[in-house]
């Protein structure tokens, strides 16, 4: 309601919401009513979906809707994609499950276990949210850069995945 009632632009979602939206075959019906129309994109918050839960977004919330993922420590979305050519009506955005590496962010598919893993730092990436936080409210306070590094940067390592 409040997408429609506000007329927001931008929708950022939890596909938790969106799964448990499609438990309710009634669910789609309420969303199918509302005028969502003013959306020029929505997005999921966290981790890529399911092309079912992908679907059931760009059905029954808007055409826009598009895979995207970050976490806490990344500080940003790292995949995703370009939508406003969709939204301008140039191309068509399709309910699928695609997302690429941002321009910040450096990736590489691991040949093994074929995950991908950013290969290089970035600006918004969290260096200082590990360790000590009995001193987080500190104002020197700086986390544990070493278990930091040592986590997402091991020697030899190629990165975090």
């Amino acid at each position: 309601d409040t997408v429609a009632s506000e007329r927001c632009t931008i929708l950022k979602t939890g596909s938790a919401v969106v799964r448990q939206l499609m438990t309710d075959t009634a669910n789609a019906a309420k969303l199918d009513a509302l005028d969502t129309s003013c959306l020029r994109c929505a997005t999921f918050c966290a981790e890529p979906v399911s092309m079912e839960v992908h679907k059931y977004g760009h059905k029954h919330i808007t055409n826009n809707f598009i895979n995207s993922y970050w976490a806490t420590e990344h500080g940003s979305m790292v995949l995703s994609r370009d939508v406003s050519r969709g939204a301008a009506g140039e191309v068509e955005v399709k309910p699928d499950t695609r997302t690429w590496p941002l321009p910040w962010v450096s990736v590489a598919l691991d040949p093994e276990s074929s995950d991908v893993v950013i290969t290089s730092p970035y600006p918004s990436l969290a260096l200082t949210i590990f360790g000590h936080p009995e001193h987080l409210n500190e104002p020197n306070w700086r986390g544990d850069l070493e278990k930091y590094c040592k986590t997402y940067w091991p020697p030899n390592g190629g990165g975090f995945v």
